[in-house]
């Protein structure tokens, strides 16, 4: 570009991008009021450790647990609670023998699929005499 004109003032001899352009965009000025600035305004307390600024901080946090006033939850069921006394555990050789009970079962029911025919007909007698019939019939 031999002559090039400037798109800001329109004057011959210079680009836009020239700085000292009478029309080139100047940066502003800073605010005066500026402060400056505060890295140390959140200081850690001395001999205290981050656990127990969080044990502080949960306590002024925590609000009280209001009861509940809501006529729908007085209608609801009770919940369900689980009974108190201790269940019974079962051993290791326990399991071990109830797992191989439970397989000489399964190997019985597969070989005589009669004897499975004869329990669900059971399950679904209601009276002890229709057990019976199911028993003499098969």
């Amino acid at each position: 570009m031999e002559n090039p004109k400037c798109i800001n003032c329109g004057k011959l001899g210079h680009v836009a991008s020239w700085r000292e352009c009478e029309k080139f965009p100047k940066p502003r000025p800073p605010a005066t009021d500026r402060q400056p600035p505060t890295t140390f305004a959140h200081r850690t307390t001395d001999n205290r450790t981050f656990a127990q600024t969080l044990a502080q901080n949960n306590q002024q946090q925590s609000i009280p647990p209001q009861p509940f006033n809501f006529p729908a939850l007085k209608q609801m069921a009770p919940l369900l609670q689980t009974p108190s006394t201790q269940t019974d555990e079962l051993s290791i050789p326990e399991t071990l023998e109830l797992l191989k009970t439970l397989n000489d079962l399964r190997v019985t029911l597969t070989q005589n699929p009669s004897l499975l025919a004869i329990l669900r007909n059971i399950k679904l007698c209601k009276t002890p005499n229709d057990r019976k019939t199911v028993n003499n019939h098969s």
